[in-house]
């Protein structure tokens, strides 16, 4: 009974952040699973929504969640490597010119009436805001979800990024 229950609470999150996503114009729908396809415009298949949504951290969380892990696959060697940053601060990823600037942490992500929020400091459903720059032009300006790595994915042809987890100060 409990596994029946995980399992439909799991299909109805990834279906509520699913629904919170807007198809671009003239794009196709990406495969569950699948990386965005590559365009003039962004070569590595980021994706930004066009939706803005307010992005509201209650204080409390910005208390207690002070950093992220991310885990930085070099796809050429195999190499795994992560890296632990302030909320707010930037990395420059050695060896590449990415610049990963951590925006915000939520615990608990959850789109809810035009926002997107926490709805408790429980790590429920960790995500991670990060903007990505290459050679100083935004690639990626998203979230990336540690228990959903596949949705939102960052695609680059020699760098993969997931949050490992948030950690508390």
């Amino acid at each position: 009974m409990n596994n029946l229950l995980c399992i439909a609470v799991s299909v109805l999150l990834i279906a509520l952040l699913a629904a919170g996503c807007k198809k671009t114009e003239n794009q196709p729908v990406p495969k569950a699973g699948a990386a965005p396809a590559a365009t003039a415009q962004n070569p590595h298949g980021s994706t930004s929504s066009k939706t803005q949504r307010e992005i509201v951290v209650p204080d409390d969380v910005k208390k207690i969640w002070k950093k992220v892990v991310l885990i930085v696959e070099d796809k050429q060697t195999s190499q795994k490597k992560e890296y632990t940053a302030e909320v707010g601060s930037e990395i420059n990823l050695a060896g590449s010119n990415l610049k990963i600037k951590v925006l915000h942490f939520l615990p608990h992500f959850m789109m809810q009436e035009g926002k997107i929020t926490s709805l408790s400091n429980e790590p429920k459903n960790p995500a991670v805001k990060l903007q990505i720059s290459e050679n100083n032009k935004v690639v990626f300006d998203n979230w990336l979800y540690s228990r959903h790595t596949d949705i939102h994915a960052f695609e680059h042809s020699r760098y993969g990024i997931i949050l490992k987890e948030g950690l508390r100060g």
